[in-house]
């Protein structure tokens, strides 16, 4: 009797070990998505986010309990080096927009949350020069982003970011070969932007980036394989929801927020 015993207490151990080690290694993380911030009604759309709701959204967060984590948590998280806090969450924007600098970074600030932005490169570099595009931020406005300890840059490519004619149909230009570009022009292309894009960030930041973000979320198993390459930790789509296997994957689902959501529709995403 007392061997069935033992034997039993021994089973639920080992049951009770493998479900700490599952649940440390396989985390819910909810990564929000976001692009550009504007004041005015108007110019709300699926990718701007009106700057009184994204601090009500924020606010949200903080009220939650919810801890803005970085990619680098996420390392550690993986390495089994640190653990993640109870209620983690990955706050993003895209592109590199101004409003990411005067609206975006002072909200944040204020709730004492974190966030990380994957810039495309050639567009901070040319920031300053006229232009009748949406303005972006520079590096001097990165650099004090930076700095504060709060805000991260991470990858976005530096002047792929835009569809064409590729073997795969009309898709992202880092995902997959143009149409008559061979399979090693491709990855030498692609190889040749990363390191550009961490090239100057860690130059005007003194940070090498750990992190990428798929223009259009699309992807394919060659440019993975040139990230991790590069030193790329995590890569990230741009939809998919919340994400479930931290720990586990290497690409990432996020949450796309977008400009027309209010607080009841951004509950549900995140929850």
């Amino acid at each position: 009797m007392k061997k069935i015993l033992y034997t039993i207490i021994a089973i639920a151990i080992l049951l009770l070990g493998c479900y700490f080690v599952t649940s440390r290694n396989h985390v819910e993380v909810p990564i929000l998505m976001y692009h550009h911030f504007d004041t005015d009604e108007k110019n709300i759309n699926d990718v701007t986010v009106k700057k009184s709701e994204f601090e009500k959204q924020i606010k949200y967060l903080k009220d939650s309990g919810y801890t803005a984590i970085t990619l680098q948590d996420l390392v550690d998280f993986t390495e089994k080096k640190k653990s993640l806090p109870k209620k983690p969450i990955l706050i993003a924007a895209d592109d590199g927009y101004k409003s990411n600098y005067e609206i975006m970074y002072p909200i944040i600030k204020k709730y004492g949350m974190k966030a990380t932005i994957f810039v495309i490169g050639e567009r901070i570099d040319d920031a300053d020069k006229p232009s009748n595009a949406i303005p972006k931020f520079n590096w001097k406005e990165a650099k004090e982003m930076y700095d504060s300890g709060i805000i991260d840059f991470e990858c976005h490519t530096y002047n792929s970011h835009e569809k064409g004619k590729t073997v795969d149909g009309d898709r992202g230009i880092f995902s997959s070969p143009l149409v008559n570009e061979s399979k090693d022009e491709f990855e030498n292309r692609i190889n040749e932007d990363i390191n550009k894009n961490i090239s100057v960030i860690q130059e005007n930041l003194g940070y090498k980036p750990i992190g990428f973000a798929y223009p259009f979320g699309d992807y394919s198993s060659a440019s993975e394989k040139v990230l991790k390459k590069n030193g790329i930790k995590f890569t990230f789509l741009a939809e998919g929801g919340k994400e479930k296997n931290v720990g586990k994957s290497y690409l990432l689902k996020r949450i796309p927020i977008n400009g027309n959501d209010n607080i009841n529709d951004f509950q549900k995403k995140v929850n």
